[in-house]
């Protein structure tokens, strides 16, 4: 089994609690509005418009001018927002938490990560700083990250080893063509 790509949006098997760390979505949405003030939640705008959550009691992101034309960013519910998506037992997302909220609202463009995490005062993870190591992660392991570029030690000395091979094949290929 390997591990997939929204590994930090749902709970590690290392935590304890379920939820992680709770914002409430209007404290979300107050934090997003001050990065970006073209960031809202109304579906005043398009009351038409269907987006997943809908139905639950839940509002959407929007981004745009305010007296023209948004566009979707992600839908979200009211209330405490939990730092990890939830899942029933049959694998369908219950809520989304703010991790993938974030991953998605930096995805689209209308926030830097790293401007969400320092509004936030969190990790995402997403923006270069990662816990733990990505080839490790391939292989559904979780090995922490110990180098500064975010790889465990054994797999910091093959990326040096990696690194060196291709310095020293460019150095060969540069002397050939001067040669």
């Amino acid at each position: 089994m390997s591990v997939p790509d929204t590994y930090l949006l749902t709970v590690p098997d290392i935590k304890d609690d379920p939820f992680g760390r709770c914002f409430a979505s209007t404290e979300i949405l107050r934090k997003l509005k001050k990065i970006n003030p073209l960031i809202m939640a109304s579906d005043s705008f398009y009351a038409s418009a269907w987006y997943p959550g809908k139905s639950l009691g839940g509002f959407c992101l929007w981004y745009g001018e305010i007296n023209g034309r948004k566009k979707k960013i992600c839908a979200m519910r009211h209330g405490p927002v939990p730092e990890w998506t939830q899942l029933d037992d049959k694998g369908e997302i219950i809520t989304k938490g703010w991790r993938d909220l974030f991953k998605r609202i930096a995805a689209f463009g209308a926030v830097r990560a790293l401007d969400i995490e320092r509004a936030f005062g969190i990790d995402l993870g997403i923006a270069g700083k990662d816990s733990y190591c990505s080839w490790c992660r391939k292989s559904a392991k979780t090995v922490k990250a110990t180098c500064s570029s975010g790889y465990c030690d054994m797999h910091e000395r093959v990326r040096l080893q990696v690194v060196k091979a291709a310095q020293v094949k460019t150095e060969k290929l540069y002397q050939r063509r001067i040669a």
